[in-house]
């Protein structure tokens, strides 16, 4: 009977159990969702620096007992860990020195939001985002080769055309400027292997500026290219022969 009687109020306890935890509702920091909006920027698709990266991060309000750790990689996302998961705290954003960056390598940073779960304290990560890669570009770019009309010693016209041949080890070529000797550099254009040029006026030797500029924001040293421009036409002068002079097989 006793043992029946305990029985009875079991489902009774049960109900009372389940209602309080309805009440009630799970800890805060359990009801809380992941933040969806995690996003990470590095300063620029370049760096000139070899020894250190920054980033910053934008996210929704950070749950409660969670906190940022960040990594940086190289070659992909997913490569080679250069820097192991570092928390950061609340922080939303991060410099980190002492790097050893190569030349044209390309790094990314990714950032997570982490907390602690269960009575074992495992690890959650609630979000994480990888910035664009940023490429390590430290050198200027470099210049080939730079004529008029492709080598010519002399012109007979001042419309010409640029020839430059540049290269960068680490990136395109943005823009180039261009000046005749002894004048100012022109503003800044889109890079292009030719382009046109009109030559001051007056005859001589005319001698033209240039330099490129890469992705990164170097300029190359200027170089320089030659040509005489020449717009007086030859002259023929015709003069009797001398007196008694013979034409003709002898």
């Amino acid at each position: 009977m006793i043992g029946s009687s305990s029985s009875k109020r079991r489902p009774g306890h049960v109900c009372l159990l389940i209602g309080a935890l309805l009440l009630i509702g799970p800890p805060a920091a359990l009801a809380r969702k992941p933040t969806l909006s995690l996003f990470v920027r590095v300063e620029g698709d370049y760096t000139h620096s070899t020894t250190q990266l920054a980033a910053t991060w934008v996210d929704s309000p950070l749950p409660e007992r969670a906190w940022y750790q960040y990594a940086i990689s190289a070659s992909a996302p997913t490569g080679p860990r250069l820097i192991g998961w570092t928390s950061v705290g609340n922080a939303t954003h991060v410099t980190h020195g002492g790097l050893a960056l190569q030349e044209g390598q390309t790094y990314y940073l990714t950032v997570r939001v982490v907390t602690r779960r269960g009575r074992r304290r495992w690890l959650r990560v609630l979000n994480a985002h990888t910035s664009d890669g940023i490429v390590v570009d430290t050198q200027p770019p470099s210049v080939g080769s730079f004529s008029i009309n492709d080598h010519a010693s002399v012109t007979s016209r001042r419309r010409v055309t640029l020839c430059l041949e540049a290269s960068d080890r680490s990136g395109p070529l943005t823009a180039m400027q261009w000046a005749n000797a002894g004048e100012s550099f022109a503003p800044p254009i889109r890079y292009q292997p030719t382009i046109p040029l009109t030559l001051p006026a007056g005859e001589g030797r005319k001698t033209v500026m240039a330099k490129v500029q890469d992705a990164a924001g170097h300029w190359s040293v200027s170089v320089e290219a030659s040509i005489t421009l020449d717009t007086t036409p030859p002259t023929l002068t015709i003069t009797d022969p001398p007196k008694d002079t013979r034409f003709g097989a002898h």
